[in-house]
């Protein structure tokens, strides 16, 4: 019986743990198509691409030799694991890490091929306003330019880039550009021959999010449910129902039908249970 069991354990460890077999990377199709013709990346780009895939050897090893500096700047865990895995980062759990008093204790646990993350914590806070952009942007400043120092001068040009943005539309519109500044940076994680700001290539995501005609922005063109109130004009005007589930911060949806704005006086920079007001409107 022992012995069985012993067998069988081993087989089971020969299938967690197989032989590693060295691999041609020269057999790759990507490998040779760069060879054939040899992409052509800005310096900032071929730079990023070089520390990438040095972190990316080892992101555990990269994060405590980082977490273990003396200079490192306050971020999240789970964030840092992003910039060195050439992820985008959550500014929402930026903003968090700001107010939670408690650890992100979140680990994960390897049976075999199958990874299991135990105790991953949701947002508290979320990124909804301009200024909570600023905060939690300032901070993914410093952590990136921790990591990538030669990205300065690209970072400030697309703060600025961003900042404008915020500055050219009504404060009831700025969400557009939270969901436009997340989907950039998406869509330029996901490539390694984009910049943020190579804004010329972000048209799509521009009239997509920031522009009125983009499916993303229906709620503020249709499907507009809740009451009437009466305008100035003397007509009536549909005025959307405060979301329930963005008032207890649960609601992440850009293209939300429901009013983010608290439920008691309609302001879009609390929630209801930061209200200080005493009637509803």
């Amino acid at each position: 019986m022992l012995k069985r069991s012993a067998t069988l354990s081993s087989n089971i460890d020969a299938e967690a743990h197989p032989t590693k077999r060295k691999i041609d990377v020269n057999a790759f199709p990507w490998t040779i198509h760069d060879k054939i013709d040899p992409p052509k990346l800005h310096p900032t780009l071929a730079k990023t691409r070089e520390l990438l895939s040095n972190y990316m050897l080892d992101v555990k090893f990269a994060k405590t030799h980082l977490l273990n500096s003396a200079r490192c700047p306050q971020f999240p865990d789970s964030e840092w694991t992003n910039i060195l895995s050439g992820r985008a980062v959550d500014l929402d759990q930026v903003l968090s890490s700001g107010y939670t008093i408690s650890h992100d204790t979140h680990q994960t646990e390897s049976f075999g091929s199958v990874k299991l993350i135990i105790g991953t914590t949701k947002p508290a806070k979320t990124v909804d306003t301009h200024g909570k952009w600023v905060i939690a942007w300032n901070q993914t400043i410093n952590a990136l330019l921790f990591t990538f120092p030669h990205r300065a001068s690209k970072l400030r040009k697309y703060t600025r880039h961003i900042n404008q943005l915020f500055s050219s539309l009504p404060e009831q519109f700025h969400d557009r550009i939270i969901n436009y500044n997340r989907a950039v940076r998406m869509h330029t994680a996901q490539r390694h021959d984009l910049m943020l700001t190579d804004f010329q290539s972000f048209t799509d995501l521009h009239l997509l999010w920031v522009q009125n005609t983009g499916t993303a922005n229906s709620r503020d063109n249709e499907g507009r449910r809740g009451t009437k109130t009466s305008g100035s004009s003397g007509g009536t005007a549909k005025r959307r129902e405060a979301c329930r589930r963005w008032n207890e911060n649960k609601c992440r949806q850009g293209n939300c039908i429901y009013a983010h704005v608290c439920s008691k006086c309609r302001s879009s920079t609390h929630v209801t249970s930061e209200c200080n007001s005493q009637t509803s409107k």
